[in-house]
């Protein structure tokens, strides 16, 4: 059992990829023309590395940090910067 739970697919999925696209800056025609900036946040409720993964594919740079209670922790100024 506690492989099926903890088995790591091998690339993030297109729900992954789809919200690492819709997290960069876009044109966006309404209200009017301009930039979009993106998403500042992506929150889940677990670690996905797979998400993180998503993300450096669309050459988002990105920081993941949790909170424990009400207090960050982690490592709130490391950002992750693709190549």
């Amino acid at each position: 059992m506690q492989q099926i739970i903890c088995a790591r697919a091998k690339e993030p999925s297109e729900v992954h990829r789809a919200i690492a696209e819709r997290a960069q800056a876009q044109e966006v025609p309404v209200p009017g023309p301009g930039l979009f900036p993106g998403w500042d946040s992506i929150i889940t409720y677990n670690i996905d590395a797979l998400m993180s993964e998503a993300l450096v594919e669309q050459k988002i740079p990105h920081a993941a940090w949790t909170m424990k209670g009400d207090k960050p922790r982690g490592i709130l100024g490391a950002i992750t910067m693709p190549c």
